[in-house]
Parts: structure tokens; C-alpha cells; sequence
């Protein structure tokens, strides 16, 4: 009577296995657009900031021209000359950064920033060190996945929209935050992995030929949270990123200026970024290396 009212069992076994099968296969395409827009998403805003920076190189001839990229610590860290106008008149800087914990230097090459900037020379280049040190590990989870993928829709818009020549360029001088992390914060594990020397190979050339044709090249230490310092920037893992600093140095004439303070809590609105009290702490420290250079 049963096998008339229900399916046989090796049915629903079959269906559950099908639909097992679809879910899966639906979740790791949908990652893999998400990815895919991320690129896309990536590539225009780090277009859009080149196109900046190559116009304020070429419309201020007279100035000491720096150019910084890396990501957004860059972006929300490091004041744009605009900030300092009164103050650093002789000084035009301008920043290619991207919001993102992905290859960020391998896709700035790969969108020409230092093809560009070996046409339109600056007198200065800043290159985030982290960037040239670690790479960040992607441990999400299955959970983290399926909702990355649930994203389709969302994606499928920001698409049209990109294509529509409707989607929101970056802040040029990025943003400007006025909170503040709470004092009972503890250290934010980053899951970060070194890298070599020869990991970022694909610069290497154009390291050199900046270089050759008399454009500084500075690896800048951008400051977290001194408890998150103590523990990125300590023993074992110090040593080795610098040793790799002074493996670029030797190979490219680069130098390699760390901020030399701890910050506490006050100038950070998280683990990582500075806010707006901390962003003109740094700047301060950092245009008057700047100038000293020159």
C-alpha cells in the first residue's frame, strides 16, 4: 500500500542526489561570476584612478610629482596633495588603490599602471610594502561561499550597470572616515602568507627601468593598530619581510620608510584603516619625507 501512496526510496535517493548536484553546480558558477564582476569592478576603478593620476602628472609639470598605489590603506590612509595645498604647495600627489584583498599589484600591471607611469614619469613612487610582502589567504567557508554565490542578482545588475557606463567611480582621494574603533578591541587575526622575492616577478622589469630613468622608488609601511603591529610585524615573520625589503633595495635602488610610531585605537575606525585624526597623522609624517627627499 506504501509503494502505491510514496515513491520507492531509491527515487527520492536519485531526486535528493540531482538536486544536490544542481545546488553545488549553481553555487561554484555563481562564485566564479562573482569573481569575474569583481575583476571587472576592480579593473575600472583602477583605470579611472590612472587616468586621474596621469592628469595631474601632466598638468603640474612644475611640481614634485608622487604617485602611490596599493589598496585601500592607500586610498584611506595617505591625503591627496588637495588636503595640503596651503600647507605643501610644490607637492602634487595622486594614488591608484583598489578595495580589494586580491592580487592588487599583479591587476594594476595588468591594467597598465606602470606601462603608464614609465610614459608619464613622476619624480616619486610609493608602493604599499605589504603588498609587495604578503598575499592574503581566502579561508571562507562552504556557508561563506553559498552566500558569496547567492549574490547572482546583485551581481547581475552591478553588471548591467557597468555596462550601461552608469557604475560609481571611486573617490579619487578616497575616503575620509571620522570613527573610531572601541578601545575593548582585541587583535583581528589577518591570515596573511609571504611571499618571494620572485613571486612578484611580473614587476621586476618595470622596477628596474623606473628606476634606471631616475624615479625614487619608496616601499611605505602604512601603521594598524599597535596590537595588531606587535603581532604582523614581530620575531620571525619581521625578519623575513626584511630581508625581502632589502632584496628590492638592492635589486632597484628602492628604500624602504616605516612610520615610526605604535598608534593606539584613537586613529583607527577599524583593524586596519586609518581614520580621519589617523590619516592626517601619517600624511603629515609622510609629506615631510617627501620633501626631505627632494
Amino acid at each position: 500500500m506504501l509503494s502505491k501512496q510514496y515513491p520507492p526510496l531509491k527515487s527520492w535517493f536519485i531526486t535528493l542526489c540531482i538536486v544536490a548536484v544542481l545546488f553545488i553546480g549553481c553555487t561554484v558558477l555563481a562564485n566564479k561570476y562573482s569573481a569575474h564582476i569583481a575583476y571587472t569592478r576592480h579593473t575600472l576603478e583602477a583605470d579611472y584612478l590612472l587616468k586621474n593620476t596621469l592628469k595631474n602628472i601632466d598638468s603640474y609639470p612644475e611640481k614634485i610629482q608622487v604617485v602611490a598605489i596599493g589598496s585601500s590603506l592607500v586610498g584611506h590612509g595617505i591625503a591627496c596633495s588637495s588636503e595640503y595645498q596651503n600647507q605643501y604647495t610644490n607637492v602634487c600627489l595622486s594614488k591608484v588603490f583598489l578595495n580589494s584583498n586580491t592580487e592588487i599589484l599583479n591587476t594594476l600591471n595588468n591594467v597598465g599602471v606602470f606601462d603608464s607611469l614609465l610614459i608619464h614619469l613622476p619624480d616619486i613612487l610609493l608602493i604599499e610594502s605589504d603588498q609587495l610582502a604578503y598575499k592574503v589567504e581566502d579561508e571562507r567557508s562552504l556557508k561563506d561561499h553559498f552566500f558569496k554565490g547567492a549574490y547572482f542578482l546583485y551581481n547581475l545588475k552591478t553588471t548591467i550597470s557597468m555596462n550601461a557606463g552608469n557604475y560609481r567611480m571611486p573617490d579619487y582621494c578616497g575616503k575620509i572616515i571620522s570613527g573610531v574603533l572601541s578601545d575593548t578591541s582585541g587583535y583581528q587575526y589577518i591570515n596573511r602568507k609571504s611571499v618571494s622575492f620572485n613571486d612578484r616577478k611580473y614587476m621586476h622589469s618595470k622596477l628596474a627601468e623606473l628606476s634606471k630613468r631616475g624615479v625614487k622608488i619608496y616601499l611605505i609601511h602604512i601603521p594598524r593598530p599597535a596590537i595588531t603591529e606587535s603581532v604582523l610585524h614581530s620575531g620571525i615573520q619581521e625578519q623575513v619581510f626584511l630581508k625581502l625589503m632589502n632584496s628590492y633595495q638592492k635589486e632597484f635602488q628602492t628604500t624602504y620608510i616605516q612610520f615610526p610610531e605604535k598608534l593606539n585605537f584613537t586613529y583607527f575606525y577599524d583593524f586596519g584603516h586609518l581614520n580621519d585624526v589617523g590619516r592626517k597623522k601619517y600624511s603629515d609624517w609622510l609629506y615631510a619625507q617627501i620633501i626631505k627627499t627632494k
